[in-house]
């Protein structure tokens, strides 16, 4: 009999790393996550003026993630207590990326199958591997900026030529 797989082998990318897409250093959504959350909320609203999912489309919205399971009344209540909801009790785009937030910061495996079965994993994935390429070439990068820590290069002169031609006027130390 075959070993069981865990749920990290499942998924193909340890918590650690789910983590660092969702959650920045400064305990923030990191901004892609943040982006997707809004297009995933626009995506489930009733009409394009509206500014908060309706209880229908927050229980379809909830389907999707728990395997065609609604939430409960239970935790519609909870979501309504704890996230900002407008006078109608609908979740404003404020309450709902501030429950991915707290769940994401505390169960990020369960942010991120949820992400799979809305189809935005591959994106996010795309996103971080886009960022740890050398700025100049694209290359796949090794080096990073000895200075902000943030900007990447794949070798020496691709650093020296960014540097040279603008980086240098902007790069600020690193604060971490």
């Amino acid at each position: 009999m075959a070993p069981k797989k865990t749920q990290q082998e499942d998924v193909g990318i340890s918590e650690n790393e789910v983590r660092a897409l969702l959650i920045g250093k400064d305990g923030n959504l990191t901004r892609d996550f943040e982006a997707v959350l809004t297009r995933l909320f626009i995506s489930f609203l009733e009409k394009p003026t509206d500014k908060s999912l309706t209880l229908d489309k927050l229980k379809e919205f909830s389907k999707i993630c728990n395997d065609g399971k609604p939430f409960s009344d239970e935790e519609i209540k909870e979501i309504q207590t704890y996230f900002q909801c407008d006078e109608n009790k609908g979740l404003t785009l404020k309450g709902f990326k501030d429950m991915y937030h707290t769940q994401s910061s505390a169960e990020p495996m369960e942010t991120w199958r949820d992400m799979k079965k809305l189809g935005y994993d591959k994106e996010l994935l795309e996103k971080r591997e886009a960022a740890l390429r050398c700025r100049v070439c694209k290359a796949p990068s090794t080096l990073v900026c000895s200075r902000c820590k943030v900007v990447r290069y794949c070798g020496a002169e691709c650093q020296k030529q960014d540097w040279k031609a603008s980086h240098k006027q902007k790069c600020k130390p690193s604060t971490v």
